[in-house]
């Protein structure tokens, strides 16, 4: 059972959602065809709270993630590895 909305025009978010795509897609439902008014959306966030820690945690583990990836993969003395050789 889904939400009808046949005459919203204002998408008010509260709380971040794990999933950024479940927000595009909420406001993307308020500009369905046939909508005559202009759509407003409000995105509402409290400042310093868990969430905004989580996601700040997960963002530092990723870049120190990926810089180790790319100082493994990275030559200091410019050779081609010998992998990408093989590929040839």
């Amino acid at each position: 059972m889904g939400l009808n909305i046949p005459a919203a025009n204002v998408v008010i978010l509260y709380g971040p959602w794990w999933k950024s795509k479940w927000e595009q897609q909420a406001i993307k439902r308020a500009h369905r065809p046939g909508q005559t008014r202009e759509v407003i959306a409000i995105r509402m966030q409290a400042n310093n709270c868990r969430v905004e820690t989580y996601r700040a945690k997960i963002r530092d583990k990723k870049h120190k993630h990926n810089s180790t990836i790319v100082r493994q993969i990275t030559r200091k003395d410019g050779d081609v590895p010998k992998v990408w050789t093989d590929l040839e």
